[in-house]
């Protein structure tokens, strides 16, 4: 599969923080940037009722189209 130099732009980061990552997809290029600063586990039952206490919304990702 041939790659392609994709801009990440991190928007959170002030001021805006861009990164040039090789990769195949644009989402395997934002995978490779955000992997140092995300951790993604499955959540266990008291860390749902503990953080939907909190006031912690569900987000669905299968309504954002990328």
């Amino acid at each position: 599969m041939s790659t392609r130099i994709y801009v990440v732009t991190d928007t959170q980061q002030q001021p805006i923080k861009h990164r040039l990552v090789r990769a195949s997809t644009s989402a395997q290029a934002r995978n490779f940037a955000a992997r140092d600063q995300f951790k993604i586990d499955v959540a266990g039952q008291q860390t749902l009722v503990d953080l939907i206490n909190a006031g912690v919304k569900i987000e669905d990702a299968q309504e954002v189209q990328s």
